[in-house]
C-alpha cells in the first residue's frame, strides 16, 4: 500500500510497511537503550549526560537558523 502525496504534477510516496518498521525498530532501540542505561550507569550520571546533550543540539540549532 502507498500514500501518494502531488504538488506540481510531482507524485512522492511512502511505504506503509517501510515506515512501520521504522518506528518499531526505534522504539525497540529506545526500549533496549534506555534499559540498558538505567541498569549500568547511576541517575546523576544520566541527567549530567542528556543535559550535554540537550545543550549540544541546541547550540547546532542557534548556529545552523544564524548561518542560513
Amino acid at each position: 500500500m502507498r500514500i501518494y502525496f502531488t504538488e506540481d504534477d510531482e507524485a512522492l510516496f511512502v511505504k506503509l510497511l517501510f515506515a512501520l518498521k521504522l518506528v518499531i525498530a526505534g522504539a525497540v532501540g529506545s526500549f533496549i537503550g534506555a534499559r540498558l542505561t538505567s541498569l549500568w550507569l547511576p541517575s546523576n550520571r544520566v541527567r549530567q549526560l542528556f543535559g550535554v546533550v540537550l545543550v549540544i543540539v541546541t547550540l547546532y540549532k542557534v548556529l545552523s537558523m544564524l548561518s542560513h
